[in-house]
């Protein structure tokens, strides 16, 4: 819909081609189904009847899924199991959106998911990122974690929405340098202008 911006992110449980193969699927028929729902919470319960109904064992998925109303300045977003939203307000306060946060989707028939909306300003910024990030590890097998990804957003929020998301990976490749990574890394930025 024109009036409407919807952003997915996703994971997959399990590594190689039958894992990305899974991967790509579940975001064919998302991209589907997101068409056919104005609700991200209602979206998010519909693909998780599909995989559940289609059953791969051992696969699943965690989805975050955010609609932006430029129009009345809103977002609304779901989340099936996958790492919270990072909001930077304009103001300063960061904050880690846990609340809501449903099962991965594609494990539990008739899982049902919940949506928080909120108004937003220009200026702020959302987050999204696969644990990619957040667990990448340094050479003490510390992670990176969370922390260091509000503060980095929070320290980089002037930046353009795609400086962010770049600053974000090279802060994360020199954390963990010369360590060999377990996960693909992946940030997705969004900027209220």
């Amino acid at each position: 819909k024109e009036d409407r911006l919807g952003i997915v992110i996703g994971d997959v449980s399990g590594k190689g081609v039958p894992a990305a193969l899974y991967m790509a699927k579940a975001m064919a028929d998302f991209r589907g189904i997101s068409h056919d729902h104005n609700e991200p919470n209602e979206a998010m319960t519909a693909i998780n009847d599909k995989l559940v109904e289609e059953g791969v064992s051992g696969m699943f998925v965690t989805l975050q899924y955010l609609i932006y109303k430029p129009k009345e300045r809103r977002i609304k977003y779901s989340n099936g199991g996958h790492n919270p939203l990072v909001w930077v307000k304009s103001t300063g306060d960061v904050l880690s959106l846990t609340q809501s946060v449903g099962s991965p989707v594609g494990i539990i028939p008739g899982s049902e998911f919940t949506a928080d909306e909120f108004p937003v300003s220009p200026g702020d910024i959302f987050v999204m990122y696969t644990d990619g990030i957040s667990e990448a590890r340094d050479k003490n097998s510390k992670e990176f974690g969370e922390k260091r990804i509000l503060d980095t957003a929070l320290f980089n929020r002037r930046l353009p929405a795609q400086g962010l998301a770049d600053k974000l990976v090279e802060e994360t490749e020199n954390f963990s340098k010369g360590m060999p990574q377990h996960d693909d890394m992946t940030v997705i930025t969004l900027k209220i202008l």
